[in-house]
């Protein structure tokens, strides 16, 4: 199962790093249009 940014915040026990990850998701706009292929595996 792959793990998006938005997970990954829910996941930071660090609150200063999940909210620039929040940042970086909602005013990205080179994120917003990037297509994204979902990988399982390392």
């Amino acid at each position: 199962m792959a793990l998006t940014l938005a997970e990954a915040s829910k996941l930071s026990n660090d609150v200063l790093l999940a909210g620039v990850i929040e940042t970086i998701i909602k005013d990205s706009p080179i994120l917003q249009v990037l297509p994204f292929i979902e990988m399982t595996g390392t």
